[in-house]
């Protein structure tokens, strides 16, 4: 199986154990828009943040949040706790 990212649209993939097995996947994914830009970063603040400090060195999990600055506060966060 190969091992490489490869580009979808805008989306990199990898493909696991049960795309070659010709197994079942998930298909489940996050889409949050909203017209209010204050209330949609609030809930990315809580949401994204929070679980991206969570779940960063979870052994079965790949979670990465594109944004240095905005991560930076969560990253202290963590280290306190």
């Amino acid at each position: 199986m190969k091992s490489e990212f490869y580009r979808v649209k805008s989306f990199l993939c990898l493909d696991g154990p049960a795309k070659a097995a010709s197994s079942e996947y998930s298909r489940m994914k996050v889409c949050i828009t909203c017209r209010d830009q204050n209330l949609l970063r609030g809930v990315l603040l809580e949401m994204a943040g929070e679980m991206w400090a969570k779940y960063k060195n979870h052994p079965r999990l790949f979670v990465d949040l594109q944004d240095d600055d905005f991560a930076a506060q969560f990253r202290s966060a963590r280290r306190a706790e």
